[in-house]
């Protein structure tokens, strides 16, 4: 039905090509009168409702995103993606590095291999000794297969390389900033490892202890690993830990994380019994497993509001519907079907979700580039992975959080524009 068809409501003639009647009589009803003012009032609390419900949604979900990808990708960036240990009892070293290395590297998917000896220790420093986590690494290789020259604030890991540190001079050694800090060292300094891998002395079994030079600080932005980690050359740790010739492990790289769990049994495979893998993503399951969860979460108790601004679009078309009775007996007498009437005030409500919804996407989406372009709240990484708070909006998350606010827009018009459709003519216009 056309607005200005010859003797219809109202006679907007000039608008019969412009819009259908429903649609003009459903945004004038929202714009009140001087006697609707408390039905106006209703109206802005409805759309200030659905914009602080979509705007809360947006950034709590950036939140989430942000978070978990970042510390996806510091943990994928400075850490190897498959690691491949021995699992023969009383044997778990692997002496065949380079026939490991090869076969790994066979397998499809796999772009980078290195050998790596890691265990546990003591650094000492002017300070004091703490705990520390030794890796030794091939530099050349491992620069393949986790980004760590990217990684250091000063110096390199030039002095690492085989042949620099001799039996007698101090070979180099890269630590972390906060493990540097808390000893009390930065590059030239002198620190001192001390090995669990005890040696037959005079006085009994002894620790292994090896005098170090500090080549290079490293920050990867992760407390825990900037905390103990300290590299050293793969030959140097052979000699700390007394395994000539051997590693702890052969780490790998792959070219797709989307395909980790397959690349992962292919190396299992590959090896046989003897050698068993294991990827970064299995390993940290319970952690992305619980951002995942967080996520939900708030997403569910954020779409409360939602929800509340929804009841408030209800209140509104209940109202409306009150206010406009008689109009609505004058359509029906003239020929306007019931859903007509219904498309009327289904319109009206649509078209408050859609006003709140988009000034709540441009708000939230704001909101999250500020919070995120400058860095405005920062955190104790201490306590957190992170030393501020990132969002990252993602096209899903935020096509999904419009259509919702949306579509619950939509489903609160239904009760009230049914309940205006069902009005009797005949009683509205009864004491006109």
């Amino acid at each position: 039905m056309r607005l200005c068809t010859p003797g219809r409501v109202f006679g907007f003639w000039r608008c019969n090509k412009i819009m259908r009647y429903e649609t003009f009589i459903a945004l004038r009803y929202l714009r009140a009168r001087r006697k609707q003012a408390f039905i106006s009032v209703i109206t802005a609390i409805s759309i200030v409702g659905i914009l602080v419900g979509v705007m809360a949604l947006i950034i709590a979900l950036a939140l989430g995103a942000g978070f978990a990808t970042d510390i996806r990708q510091k943990i994928l960036g400075a850490e190897a993606h498959v690691f491949v240990l021995r699992g023969v009892k009383d044997h778990r070293y692997i002496e065949d590095i380079e026939g490991v290395s090869r076969k790994v590297m066979e397998v499809e998917g796999v772009i980078a291999v290195s050998p790596n000896i890691r265990d546990q220790g003591l650094i000492e420093g002017p300070i004091t000794v703490l705990p520390v986590y030794i890796r030794g690494i091939v530099p050349d290789k491992e620069y393949k297969v986790a980004d760590l020259a990217g990684k250091l604030v000063s110096g390199d890991f030039s002095a690492l390389r085989s042949g620099e540190g001799g039996q007698g001079a101090p070979g180099g050694i890269v630590l972390g900033y906060e493990l540097a800090y808390g000893i009390g060292v930065s590059v030239g300094d002198n620190v001192r490892l001390i090995s669990p891998a005890g040696r037959l002395s005079p006085l009994g079994i002894m620790p292994r202890m090896k005098s170090f030079k500090v080549a290079g600080i490293l920050n990867t932005g992760m407390f825990e690993y900037d905390n103990t980690w300290a590299f050293i050359s793969l030959e140097d740790a052979q000699h700390l830990f007394a395994l000539p010739n051997a590693a702890t492990m052969v780490t790998a790289r792959v070219r797709d994380l989307d395909s980790i769990s397959r690349v992962t049994a292919a190396i299992d495979r590959k090896l046989g019994d003897e050698y068993y893998a294991k990827n970064i993503i299995d390993m940290n399951r319970s952690l992305f497993s619980a951002l995942k969860l967080e996520k939900l979460m708030m997403f569910i108790t954020i779409s409360l509001i939602v929800l509340v601004a929804a009841l408030n679009i209800v209140s509104t078309l209940i109202l409306m519907v009150m206010e406009k009775n008689k109009d609505i007996g004058i359509l029906v007498a003239m020929g306007a079907g019931a859903k007509n009437i219904m498309w009327i005030f289904m319109l009206q409500g649509l078209v408050i979700g859609l006003i709140g919804t988009s000034i709540g996407c441009i708000l939230g989406f704001s909101v999250c580039w500020l919070l995120d372009t400058y860095k405005l709240i920062p955190l104790n990484k201490d306590v957190y992975f992170v030393d501020y708070l990132p969002f990252q909006i993602e096209v899903l998350d935020f096509s999904a959080v419009a259509f919702l606010a949306v579509l619950i827009s939509f489903l609160a018009t239904i009760y009230p524009a049914y309940r205006a459709s069902r009005l009797d003519p005949a009683e509205a216009l009864r004491y006109e």
